[in-house]
């Protein structure tokens, strides 16, 4: 796909078409940036925008994100996926914890403790 191929279709860039795309999404952002002018980002975490850091604490996230800081609603957009994402996993620190925990450790996040 080029930029100037009329007809070309959306695709899908997967880890794992080529050899070197694994997890960390910033190699396909790169591919497509080399042939295309990104507009927005849309994602469901941190990673979908700008570090792909994995066990991160809630502080360091905080941090990666607030680089990002003047796209924010203007050329990144968050949108909520309530079964999925790194900052659930963050906030209990990479554990498997009980049912109980889990929801305590999420309260005492939402309300910053």
């Amino acid at each position: 796909m080029t930029p100037d191929d009329e007809s070309a279709e959306a695709e899908l860039l997967l880890k794992g078409d080529r050899p070197e795309w694994g997890s960390d999404k910033s190699i396909r952002r790169a591919f497509v940036a080399s042939q295309f002018r990104v507009l927005a980002l849309i994602g469901d975490d941190l990673h979908d925008f700008v570090w792909s850091g994995q066990d991160a604490t809630p502080e360091q996230r905080l941090a990666a994100a607030e680089t990002g800081t003047d796209y924010w609603g203007n050329r990144w957009f968050l949108i909520p996926n309530t079964c999925n994402g790194g900052w659930e996993r963050a906030i209990e620190g990479y554990q498997t914890p009980t049912r109980e925990e889990k929801l305590r450790r999420k309260v005492e996040a939402l309300i910053g403790r």
